[in-house]
């Protein structure tokens, strides 16, 4: 499943521009675009935002967003390799000893 976390539901009329965003996000081009497009909006959402992706984020796809991020408002950019598998649908491991 895409994780749609970048998008948030608040309208422009809502004030949250005193807050920092923490997005937890898989690194996928849907996700990056999401970025992008608040970035690179008018009145960005959020003052900070602190981007984590759970798995490895193509260099292209950084790329973008830091050409698109013309507030400067990505704090920091951090991969946590937090993606797995489930054995079976009662089961997860990763594999840790």
């Amino acid at each position: 499943t895409q994780n749609t976390s970048a998008h948030t539901t608040t309208t422009n009329n809502n004030n949250t521009s005193h807050l920092k965003a923490v997005c937890f996000l898989r690194p996928t081009e849907i996700n990056a675009g999401l970025i992008v497009r608040e970035l690179s909006s008018k009145r960005p959402r959020f003052s900070e935002y602190h981007l984590f992706f759970s798995g490895i984020l193509p260099s292209q796809l950084l790329r973008l967003m830091a050409e698109n991020d013309e507030f400067e408002l990505v704090k920091q950019v951090q991969e946590f390799y937090a993606d797995f598998l489930p054995i079976n649908s009662d089961l997860v491991t990763l594999n840790c000893r």
